[in-house]
């Protein structure tokens, strides 16, 4: 072979092998930017046994304070890159972690496998109605606003567990003015979802949730004071107490529901829960966002405020 002939094949595989480290580079860079870009996922939620739709299950970006609510029909859009890992969940279903790229047009949920204890059930006719338990207090110290979720525990003074009635939350409405268009920010009817916690420390909400389905109402302007009727569900107030909590999913826009986000918070925080202060504990919580860490309400120098949030039971 001549020298020549062995100095070309020598260039061939050299730029052979040029173009296969292009190809490569170019290929890992491609995959990187894809995996690193945010899109749009859509699709619904079901019930992974029955295939029915679930309602307002929640979407949360693992790490950070974003996410979004499905709908009333189990349809729900999240912004979100295919390396994040988000986090699906509803009242009554197991929580279920996924990567972005894996959202896909149905995702199904498992229902939550229930633990039952053994309760004693006393008859209505030999119960007696108790006082509200919790902050009963009518006074209004403040509002607290810019809340996603809020919380206020409920100390249960029995040595038994007695059944939850009622569960009665206060609101103030707030006027805000949109500075960009120099007018009032117009009024939307707000979706409350009831929640009753046993823990808030752990980071599977649905496995503490006493509540096992939807509970929702619809906060007007109107409304000062949002009573939930809950006797029919059979929840009972441990011994050791329990969480109850308000949480704001969005609003109506026409036929379209529109969930939380930083984009529209403005509209929901228009909406704030009362509290007074001077009480011997502290015992209100809240969160922002779409975030699992909860955070103790400590208002100002003003000692042991809480939220005006209480409960009806029968023992």
């Amino acid at each position: 072979m001549s020298t020549l002939l062995l100095r070309q094949i020598i260039k061939l595989g050299v730029f052979f092998k040029l173009q296969v480290l292009n190809f490569l580079v170019y290929f890992a860079f491609a995959h990187s930017s894809l995996i690193a870009q945010t899109t749009l996922k859509k699709g619904i939620v079901v019930d992974e046994n029955t295939k029915q739709v679930i309602s307002f299950a929640n979407f949360i970006v693992k790490g950070t304070s974003f996410g979004t609510c499905g709908n009333e029909f189990g349809y729900f859009e999240l912004m979100c890159k295919n390396s994040d890992t988000v986090i699906v969940s509803c009242v009554g279903y197991q929580q279920m972690q996924m990567l972005g790229y894996q959202l896909k047009d149905t995702i199904g949920l498992n229902a939550s496998v229930e633990i039952l204890k053994e309760i004693t059930v006393t008859s209505k006719k030999n119960r007696t109605t108790v006082s509200w338990l919790g902050n009963v207090s009518n006074k209004r110290d403040g509002v607290f606003t810019a809340v996603k979720e809020v919380a206020l525990f409920i100390e249960n003074p029995y040595n038994e567990d007695v059944i939850i009635r009622k569960v009665k939350f206060s609101f103030s409405k707030i006027r805000f003015d949109d500075s960009e268009k120099g007018k009032r920010i117009s009024n939307k009817d707000v979706l409350v979802r009831l929640n009753i916690y046993n823990d808030l420390a752990v980071t599977n909400y649905n496995l503490s949730n006493l509540i096992k389905k939807n509970i929702i109402k619809t906060l007007s302007e109107s409304d000062k004071v949002m009573v939930f009727n809950i006797e029919d569900e059979q929840i009972y107030l441990p011994k050791q107490g329990a969480y109850i909590s308000a949480e704001f999913m969005g609003y109506n826009e026409g036929r379209k529901f529109v969930p939380y986000s930083e984009e529209n918070k403005t509209v929901l925080f228009q909406f704030a829960p009362v509290f007074s202060s001077k009480h011997q504990k502290a015992n209100s919580w809240y969160k922002v966002g779409y975030e699992q860490k909860w955070k103790h309400f400590k208002y100002g120098g003003k000692p042991f405020s809480n939220f005006n949030f209480s409960i009806e039971v029968e023992k």
